[in-house]
């Protein structure tokens, strides 16, 4: 139940849920209960769960929780527990955060651990992340090229969770490329497939990317396309119980005159929650969870 919330974009059911599971366990007094092929349930609940606590904004907190992941499948030498923390956890925590240090170890150990295994899945779910990593890493054409032969394998089998983020790299990878048409065709057909799979946890960032490619497309100060997908993540990204301050801070990057000055608007007067965020980045105002209350109490 708490990893169908967290993907149809309930996050605080999904964490109200996963914390019963991962507290269950901790009150257990009997050896931790393994299913699915030598699954932990306690770190499969908490990895899911790392990964709701970074989405409402709880960084460090998720980060420290994936490396506990990590650490106790690695210590009880469970490889499909230690590939399933790092492939729902610490890979695409640390490639959400920028972390690129962190992201190349994860996935690299993520790689080693699923070629050992040698099952079809993980180790396309391997290539996945590695696609993504390259993407990242400014190395376009191999994250392109990782990501497509990846994607047609999941293919092969049914699909896979988080297609569509995936999608999205492969857009972002075709943007850098210099092929604009093929990058919103892209991102088109990432937000159609996560409507298809009920994956509704990466529309808004989705809409972001979306509004980025419409800005880069139309040169004025603000594209009102770029405006209304930015408001369309702002706003989904609050009703899903996420933090929405990431997509602010795209949003001021992508356009940083801000709406407010861009439609005449006064500096002092109470916009859309987006553009006020947007407004105080610009200003030196590092946004925090205290601001966008504040903006809540004012919408």
């Amino acid at each position: 139940m708490g990893t169908s919330m967290h993907y149809r974009g309930h996050q605080p059911k999904a964490r109200k849920h996963l914390d019963q599971v991962a507290d269950q366990y901790r009150r257990s007094l009997e050896r931790p209960h393994c299913a699915w092929f030598g699954y932990n349930l306690s770190d499969f609940s908490q990895s899911t769960l790392a990964r709701v606590l970074c989405l409402q904004g709880y960084l460090d907190q998720g980060r420290n929780l994936a490396q506990a992941c990590i650490d106790r499948t690695q210590l009880a030498r469970q490889k499909v527990g230690l590939s399933f923390s790092l492939f729902e956890a610490a890979c695409p925590i640390a490639l959400m955060l920028d972390d690129m240090e962190a992201a190349s170890k994860h996935v690299a150990l993520l790689v080693n651990v699923t070629t050992e295994l040698d099952l079809t899945y993980w180790k396309t779910m391997a290539g996945c992340l590695q696609g993504v990593l390259l993407v990242k890493q400014g190395k376009f054409d191999a994250g392109l090229a990782t990501l497509r032969a990846s994607l047609e394998a999941c293919d092969e089998f049914g699909g896979a969770s988080r297609y569509p983020m995936y999608l999205g790299a492969v857009s972002k990878a075709l943007s850098e490329l210099g092929q604009p048409k093929e990058a919103r065709d892209a991102i088109d057909q990432a937000l159609a497939r996560a409507d298809r799979d009920g994956e509704e946890w990466c529309v808004a960032d989705l809409l972001c990317s979306k509004g980025e490619l419409a800005r880069a497309r139309v040169r004025s100060i603000v594209s009102s396309r770029a405006e209304s997908c930015f408001n369309k993540a702002y706003t989904m990204a609050r009703q899903q119980g996420a933090s929405p301050l990431g997509i602010a801070q795209r949003a001021a990057s992508c356009s940083p005159a801000c709406r407010a000055e861009a439609s005449g608007g006064r500096m002092g007067h109470p916009g859309p929650g987006i553009w006020a965020v947007c407004r105080g980045i610009r200003d030196g105002r590092p946004p925090g969870r205290e601001v966008d209350a504040r903006i809540a109490l004012r919408e």
